[in-house]
């Protein structure tokens, strides 16, 4: 299977800009992904989560440190340092490329203030604790950096990415059977496989058949939604019944979290889930009694899918495919009830808290049914919650 590997690449920048150019180039011309401080300000601290992320995300560390020790965070660090700690707390690999003590470099492009030069300087050292190569030019930069990533590619070798295309299918799951080298999953025969798997090559057509009910909760699954269209459909004409979790998409503090998650705009966010509950609004129109909606002041941690004798649950929803992301398949048992038992406390919590705010502040809504856990909205857009 071929792998591209997410590169970042840590400098200061000012200083720096010529040859971090060129490392960007070079890692693209190796067809890999460099990621930096192009993509974002490091001055502020929602910027800084963005940043650690990214480096939790990425397959190799690249830091390039010349004569300046750069802007500092208010605990008196450099970010260029900050960032270096990070990325060895997480256990990347980490390639390291000082400036030759020997090579032509301006004075403008270097500190004269004494306190950065000492702080420069025991930040160089420590960086000698790892492998690290000196440079003489952007040149020389970026040749030693290509033959440093080559042979990282062989050395520590990382997950990295991969085409949709080339993730496996149903029938490449890892079975139960196979659990032979993992006695903790043997214990558990529910598990019928697990896996990293693109929900574009799975057939959810046999899932949706074999099965009367289906309970999913997840930010919007707009590729899922669409790709299973007629699979929908036509379970709900079969008389399924259909349960559907969203995050309420008039909550600014939950549509501002989701953002952060996809790094995209809020407004975004809020477009497309307010699509997916179209989607299903519009189901419910057509099949009455069988699609209850729910609204929740929180995000979806998971990505899960819950029909009545089986369930697929992706541990971390929402990656933009990163080949590492787990999927769990499973038939009834244990597994299958704590997830069953999480989803109805959720559902349960949004009837009796928050369904009477949501009715009276929407003047179109459909009058609601009740059941045993208390009251549930049907048919009615979400409002924001006090």
């Amino acid at each position: 299977m071929e792998k591209r590997f997410q590169i970042f690449i840590s400098s200061t920048y000012l200083d720096l800009q010529v040859e971090r150019h060129e490392i960007i180039k070079t890692v693209l011309a190796m067809g890999h992904i460099p990621v930096g401080m192009e993509m974002f300000s490091a001055s502020d601290y929602e910027q800084w989560e963005i940043i650690k992320r990214e480096i939790d995300s990425s397959d190799y560390y690249v830091v390039v440190v010349a004569n300046r020790y750069g802007s500092q965070t208010d605990d008196g660090i450099s970010y260029t340092e900050k960032e270096f700690d990070y990325a060895a707390s997480k256990g990347i690999p980490i390639l390291g490329f000082v400036l030759d003590e020997n090579a032509l470099w301006s004075a403008k492009r270097s500190d004269s203030d004494s306190v950065l030069r000492t702080k420069l300087e025991k930040f160089k050292q420590k960086l000698h604790g790892k492998l690290i190569k000196f440079w003489m030019s952007k040149d020389d930069l970026a040749w030693k950096l290509s033959i440093s990533l080559t042979k990282a590619f062989v050395d520590s070798p990382r997950t990295g990415w991969s085409r949709a295309s080339d993730w496996p299918s149903n029938d490449d799951f890892l079975r139960s059977d196979d659990f032979g080298n993992c006695p903790e999953l043997e214990t558990h025969q529910e598990v019928i496989g697990f896996t990293s798997f693109s929900f574009e090559r799975f057939n959810w057509a046999p899932v949706f058949q074999r099965n009367k009910s289906l309970k999913i909760m997840f930010m919007y699954a707009r590729k899922w939604r669409e790709d299973n269209e007629k699979n929908i459909t036509t379970f709900l004409t079969d008389g399924g019944k259909l349960s559907v979790v969203l995050p309420n998409y008039a909550n600014p503090k939950i549509i501002q979290a989701v953002g952060l998650h996809h790094e995209s705009s809020e407004a975004l966010i809020t477009k497309k889930i307010k699509a997916a509950d179209l989607a299903y609004l519009d189901y419910q129109g057509r099949f009455p009694g069988q699609v209850d909606i729910f609204y929740i002041d929180r995000m979806p941690s998971v990505a899960l899918y819950l029909f009545n004798d089986e369930a697929i649950f992706t541990l971390q929803p929402n990656c933009p495919f990163k080949h590492s992301v787990g999927t769990l398949w499973m038939r009834q048992g244990v597994l299958y009830k704590c997830l069953e038992a999480e989803f109805d406390r959720i559902t349960a919590e949004f009837n009796t808290r928050h369904v009477r705010k949501l009715a009276l502040a929407t003047p179109n809504a459909v009058p609601n049914q009740t059941d045993a856990v208390g009251e549930r909205r049907i048919g009615a857009h979400p409002s924001p919650l006090k």
